[in-house]
């Protein structure tokens, strides 16, 4: 036999050999009994999957495939992802709960037209309605930032399909709502999955998937070891969360039935799978000391005790895996992940599900085809689509290309609620000295009325004064940077005297007046706004009691107006930050109809700041009317809460004012995004003057309160004492917006 020969026979055993020993090995890892994990549902106690997680590792224990349901589908998705069980508790314990259940964009980031419906007297309530009637949301919470935190959370398995391919197989339970029958998720795009098993009916709305509406999979298995055995597993590791009902006398309000109905619902479909086990097993159920669904500010606590369950039955735990505990999963090669997408944009593909045209969402988007993308600026881009008010959500997917280049499609679903919507307002005042004041309106609107998003409103208000107003809001561009806004009303309402020097009345007139305005304008980013406008009223006065400087019969005012306003505050009525400017300028001519000729200027402006539980606000605010001898309903008016706190509403009125205020305030109890207490108080000075000559800082009046304040869904409230020098103590209570 040749050297050639030899080397040759040489070569081909050794390949034999190494071709048996792989196979050995493949068929001994095969072999191997494989581990499922099923994860039940159970909200923010549902966190305590990730303590079970860290002990498994811990003592090496191999998991190949996993079943979740509701929060176990997306504690499930993330270790299934490749996510150690450090780098989830991590996550769960960073992110801002709160905010991820709130839908509602920043008012900073607000476009500023959204920003003065936001600031209106009709922001108390809105409900969609029909010709059929109401049309109340499909949930609570529509879902748009947690959609966006679990893609962002998932990214790096986007362009994984099949479920099995992820690092460890995996499917999640949702629930088909029109027939109740599960639905085990195991192909498409997995944040989407995820976020249909976690969509609590009423609190989230259905996702739809290939042509089905789901829900939350606890409605048809909150505990899914039945898909863990389809799957393959031959061990199981069950996680579940121990129900605790309430007594008849424990029973005391509607969450309380609905809850613990919810909590029998999800009994129905887990106690015969868990009674029924077939396979080697452990069942865990760590005691949550109290932890409930909606428990998110305990979420570091309910991983501690998940791992504090794990110990306590870890020498079960490692009897049940004593087979595999320390051998390598039959899981496919971790995938890498980028703690910072960064790709180029190749094509970007709008699905826009409104009337709205195409281009004024890609102009919110603002991204375009090469640019870098970053997930930072995409949720932004993703906010500013969605503060348009025409959707339910706003989510995106990405298609990889080559050479790190994608197609981004955002996919804008239509708000179910419809475009139009009835809003309602609601003010109470009363200073417990017989003065009470109270407005309630309604108003309907209709946007969406063309593909630049022209809005029609029409509204009604009731109470101390009578109004009815119609406004018609057009954007000219699709950049929504240009406008015009027409706008007519009818209004009743009540001027009072007062003499000098006292808070009591000494007149009253009655006014009727009608009004007609044609603005056109310019919103200069989301932070201000320009307008140039003409105006004309007609006014009709009744002199009710006493005497008033106004003419007897009916007269029109008629002019120009300018209005500059720039608002960056993250809320008008208890602000944390950002700062207002508001100035205004009317020029009455007779040329345009106007019986008399005026001017009259008016500026406002302020400042926020917040730390930690304190804010501070300072303000300032000065006008004229440039003459000493302008019809009465001109004039500038001081008097009111945070207008002279110690005086009645509106008691001093002149041609020429000034007032300056500083405010403090201090969190004493918040429910986030429902309602805040606080408490406060402010220090003002000011004045108002009939006679130019008459201006001086040493004229001014100084005026304090203290107050509590309460930040509420149907608007702010104040009750407080406030006192101006020369003047009697004055206490108040106010309600909701002025009208």
């Amino acid at each position: 036999m040749t050297i050639l020969r030899i080397r040759q026979w040489l070569f081909k055993a050794a390949a034999l050999f190494i071709l048996l020993l792989s196979s050995s090995v493949s068929i001994a890892d095969t072999q191997r009994p494989k581990v499922g994990l099923v994860l039940g549902g159970g909200g923010a106690a549902g966190i305590a999957h990730v303590g079970v997680l860290k002990v498994l590792e811990e003592q090496k224990i191999p998991i190949d495939m996993i079943a979740g349901t509701s929060m176990g589908a997306i504690v499930g998705s993330l270790y299934a992802s490749g996510m150690k069980a450090g780098e989830i508790e991590k996550v769960v314990n960073a992110l801002n709960w709160d905010e991820l259940f709130n839908d509602e964009i920043s008012r900073r980031d607000q476009g500023f037209h959204r920003k003065d419906e936001m600031s209106s007297f009709f922001d108390s309530f809105t409900i969609g309605v029909n010709r059929k009637g109401v049309n109340l949301p499909r949930g609570a919470v529509k879902g748009h930032k947690l959609t966006f935190e679990l893609r962002r959370l998932l990214d790096h398995v986007s362009h994984i399909n099949q479920f099995d391919k992820l690092p460890i197989p995996f499917r999640a339970v949702a629930t088909d709502i029109e027939n109740g029958q599960e639905v085990v998720l195991k192909k498409g795009n997995l944040a989407t999955a995820v976020r249909a098993s976690m969509s609590i009916p009423a609190v989230f709305p259905p996702v739809e998937i290939d042509g089905r509406l789901l829900v939350d999979g606890f409605v048809s298995n909150n505990v899914p070891v039945n898909v863990a055995q389809q799957m393959g597993a031959d061990i199981l590791i069950v996680v579940g969360l121990p129900t605790e009902y309430k007594t008849k006398k424990e029973l005391n309000s509607a969450v309380d039935v609905a809850l613990q109905s919810m909590y029998l619902m999800m009994a129905k479909s887990s106690e015969p799978q868990l009674q029924n086990i077939r396979q080697p097993h452990i069942i865990l159920q760590p005691d949550m000391n109290g932890i409930e669904s909606l428990s998110f500010d305990r979420v570091k606590e309910a991983v501690i005790l998940g791992e504090k369950q794990a110990r306590l039955q870890l020498a079960e735990l490692l009897t049940v895996t004593a087979d595999v505990r320390g051998k390598a999963s039959t899981a496919v090669a971790q995938i890498p992940r980028n703690k910072a997408f960064r790709g180029v944009i190749d094509k970007i593909i709008i699905e826009n599900g409104s009337v709205l045209n195409d281009n004024i969402l890609r102009n919110r988007l603002n991204l375009k085809v090469g640019d870098s993308l970053s997930l930072k600026q995409l949720q932004k881009g993703l906010n500013a689509i969605y503060s348009l008010g025409y959707f339910e959500v706003v989510d995106y997917r990405l298609e990889p290309l080559q050479d790190n280049r994608y197609t981004l499609i955002v996919s804008a679903v239509k708000e179910p609620v419809g475009n139009n919507t009835l809003r309602g307002g609601f003010s109470l005042s009363d200073d417990f000295d017989g003065n009470a004041a109270y407005q309630a309106g309604l108003e309907y609107s209709m946007k969406g009325l063309n593909s630049l998003g022209g809005e029609a409103k029409v509204g009604l208000a009731i109470g101390d004064s009578l109004a009815i107003t119609t406004d018609y809001y057009q954007p000219l561009n699709t950049n929504s940077t240009y406008f015009w806004n027409p706008s007519a009303s009818y209004e009743e309402s009540s001027v009072f005297v007062y003499p000098e020097g006292s808070s009591t009345s000494s007149a009253e007139a009655r006014i009727q007046t009608v009004e007609a305005r044609f603005e056109v304008g310019r919103e200069i980013s989301n932070k201000a706004e320009v307008r140039l406008g003409l105006f004309y009223k007609n006014l009709e006065p009744s002199i009710t009691t006493g005497s008033v400087d106004l003419p007897v019969d009916s007269f029109n005012l008629a002019g120009i107006s300018v209005n500059y306003r720039e608002d960056t505050l993250d809320d008008r009525s208890f602000p944390d930050e950002g700062k207002w400017l508001d100035l205004s300028y009317d020029y009455g001519s007779r040329t345009l109809g106007s019986d008399e000729s005026y001017h009259r200027l008016d500026i406002q402006g302020g400042k926020a700041w917040q730390k930690g539980r304190h804010h501070v606000i300072a303000s300032g605010s000065i006008g004229s009317t440039f003459d000493d001898d302008t019809i009465i309903t001109e004039r500038f008016q001081l008097g009111g809460f945070a207008r002279l706190s110690g005086l009645e509403d509106n008691q001093l009125t002149g041609n020429h004012y000034l007032h300056g205020l500083s405010a403090y305030y201090y969190d004493l109890a918040s429910i986030p995004n429902i309602a805040g207490l606080n408490a406060g108080f402010i220090l003002e000075t000011g004045n108002t003057w009939n006679e130019m000559s008459d201006v001086s800082l040493g004229d001014t009046r100084f005026s304090a309160a203290a107050f509590m304040g309460a930040k509420t869904i149907l608007g702010p409230a104040y009750l407080g004492a406030g006192i101006t020098e020369g003047f009697d103590t004055r206490y108040f209570l106010q309600f909701g917006r002025a009208f």
